[in-house]
């Protein structure tokens, strides 16, 4: 067992564990069973999926934008918890096909309708634009030759 330890990095105690649970169950026990073990969606059900794509139609309380802070207080009251982690609310905006989005920040500097159309009117005329020189192809007149002697 200590061999089998040293190559395969599992401590022995682990490697008894699946020996034993093989010889019982055969070697449909050895897989990962996390995967199989029949549990069903407690918390991202479908139709807490339905109430909160028709909640998110609408502003929340606040007024604001919707983040996932908001969104995991949402879905804590509709399913009677005491709360609900915001990585939660993010996976349900993924399994609904959104993303957690902001709008982009306005520049507090930014000119008004009259100033830009004024700035518009006002400009000075662009001088014409100069036309680029062809870049020179290299001349292939005749074969390379080498620089070394000998």
């Amino acid at each position: 067992m200590s061999a089998t330890a040293a190559v395969t990095g599992f401590v022995p105690r682990w490697l008894e564990q699946l020996a034993s649970r093989y010889n019982q169950f055969g070697p449909e026990a050895l897989g990962d069973r996390r995967r199989r073990n029949g549990a069903r969606a407690r918390l991202l059900t479908p139709e807490l999926l339905g109430r909160l794509r028709r909640r998110l139609e609408t502003p929340p309380p606040d007024g604001g934008v919707w983040t996932t802070t908001k969104i995991a207080v949402w879905m804590a009251q509709d399913l009677g918890l005491v709360s609900v982690y915001p990585q939660r609310a993010w996976d349900a905006l993924q399994a609904l096909g959104w993303s957690n989005q902001a709008p982009r920040p306005e520049n507090p500097a930014a000119a008004g309708p009259d100033a830009q159309e004024a700035f518009k009117t006002n400009a000075p005329p662009r001088s014409p634009r100069k036309r680029r020189a062809s870049p020179a192809a290299r001349s292939r007149s005749s074969a390379r030759t080498s620089t070394g002697s000998g």
